[in-house]
């Protein structure tokens, strides 16, 4: 991929573009007004990757330090299998360590392979289930948890 990766906070004017994206990244997208509530709410955060300048994917987080949870992780789908998916969470990660957030939480389906793969891929670990968590299939999901490393320090 030959166009650069830029990243920059979403801030509630982002609402609609990332209500846009959730209607074609996940199956049971959030309406606006939760997206909306997510990026006005004081523990909600979220992170918009742009490729080439265009909205290409975008992560939804709880922040609370020490810990923080992932909420939505979605790429468009002309975008997918390019690593932007391993490149949004790892700026998202490296952002949330120097903040001092040491560890992280997640639930997946556990039908999502390529999803699983990649949390995998990036040290997480299974750490429970919620049984029939998720309808429309009913399925179990994965209860996921991660450890960052501590915040380096100068001289380190």
């Amino acid at each position: 991929m030959n166009d650069a990766l830029t990243f920059r906070p979403a801030t509630a004017e982002d609402a609609e573009l990332l209500a846009e994206m959730e209607r074609q990244t996940i199956a049971h997208p959030w309406p606006l007004s939760a997206v909306a509530s997510h990026l006005t709410s004081p523990v909600g955060e979220g992170l918009l990757l742009l490729c080439g300048g265009r909205p290409a994917g975008y992560l939804l987080l709880r922040v609370i330090p020490p810990e923080f949870e992932v909420l939505r992780v979605g790429v468009l789908p002309s975008l997918r299998r390019r690593g932007l998916g391993q490149a949004l969470l790892r700026r998202a990660l490296s952002d949330l360590r120097d903040r001092g957030c040491t560890d992280g939480y997640l639930e997946v389906r556990v039908s999502n392979a390529a999803a699983l793969a990649l949390y995998r891929r990036l040290g997480w670990v299974g750490c429970g289930a919620r049984p029939r968590y998720y309808t429309d299939p009913v399925e179990d999901a994965l209860c996921m948890r991660l450890r960052l490393p501590p915040q380096r320090q100068d001289g380190d």
